[in-house]
């Protein structure tokens, strides 16, 4: 969330200088930039000599995607991220085109909706640390993001109650990464297929929908 909120306000100010190449470029720098530290602190040494027995990767593929749980999590964390990413996109065009705020506080505003994911990213952990299921955790913040998504969309609020939705949907969602990740890495690429699915399905105005059909 850190970056994605740095991006986010600088991305304009790199766009108008260079263009959305010269965009693409700096994050790529900066990308390279954070190797630096990855490279002193990491230790890259060769693992020790297992004392397991050693499987093969096709074995170890097959066990693993042969787990119902994973798939779920995975379907799960694909939804989310569709939402998320959906929210993303609709909400700087909402401000700007539907509240006629300028470009420029439009996107302190997106970026603070990215900064909000922090403290849920924490709060995810800390609940699983008192004990807390995952599936619990999981459920409780999917129902809580699903009804902002229909308070928002269906229902039509104010201006700043939209907002303020808004504001709960991020803050409340990014508690789903932290207690996901938590149970398998492999997730991870359920909330890559969401991202990639997100902003081709808002395009058809039915992004939300979907996610809300998925995450039920």
């Amino acid at each position: 969330p850190v970056s994605a909120t740095l991006t986010i306000l600088i991305a304009p100010l790199i766009i108008d200088a260079a263009g959305w190449r010269g965009l693409w470029l700096a994050v790529a720098a900066g990308c390279l930039v954070c190797l630096i530290p990855v490279l002193r602190v990491l230790d890259l040494s060769p693992p020790a000599r297992p004392t397991l027995p050693r499987f093969s990767l096709a074995a170890r593929l097959v066990g693993v995607l042969g787990i119902p749980g994973i798939w779920f999590a995975a379907l799960g964390f694909a939804a989310y991220t569709l939402q998320w990413i959906s929210m993303m996109i609709w909400l700087p065009t909402y401000l700007v085109e539907m509240q006629g705020l300028g470009i420029g506080l439009a996107t302190v505003l997106t970026a603070g909706m990215v900064f909000i994911n922090i403290p849920g990213n924490l709060l995810g952990g800390w609940l699983l640390r008192r004990g807390l299921s995952h599936g619990g955790v999981v459920f409780t913040a999917a129902a809580i993001i699903g009804l902002m998504g229909i308070a928002i969309f269906a229902i039509g609020p104010p201006p700043m109650i939209a907002f303020a939705l808004c504001l709960a949907f991020f803050a409340v969602g990014s508690i789903l990464p932290e207690t996901v990740l938590a149970a398998g890495v492999l997730i991870v690429q359920g909330a890559h297929l969401g991202k990639l699915l997100g902003p081709l399905t808002a395009r058809s105005g039915r992004a939300m929908v979907l996610a809300l059909l998925l995450g039920r």
